[in-house]
């Protein structure tokens, strides 16, 4: 797969999907409960973190190390700083296209 597009794949959609839970932050707070979000966390990581031990190419393992990443990213969530939360997303983001 050509590098842009890859770097297309994994930085854009995860910033929109964060951002977009930023915005309805109101909305999730009432309908989930933080338990399923750190269900989800959780699995994120241990798939993400299984995914990782098998690949020697740079740009499966970056694959495989976003999906770990937005597990993070959901415990910044729950948190609920959102200072967490925007650094993380900044700092993810700019490494990634540093990466590359």
């Amino acid at each position: 797969m050509p590098t842009p597009i890859l770097i297309y794949l994994i930085i854009v959609p995860k910033i929109a999907i964060l951002i977009f839970l930023y915005l309805i932050m109101p909305i999730i707070n009432q309908i989930i409960t933080f338990t399923f979000i750190n269900c989800i966390a959780i699995l994120c990581i241990i798939i993400g973190s299984i995914g990782l031990i098998f690949q020697w190419r740079i740009k499966r393992l970056l694959t495989y190390s976003a999906i770990s990443h937005v597990g993070f990213i959901l415990f910044a969530y729950i948190s609920s700083s959102w200072d967490y939360y925007f650094y993380y997303i900044f700092i993810y983001g700019i490494t990634n296209l540093l990466i590359f």
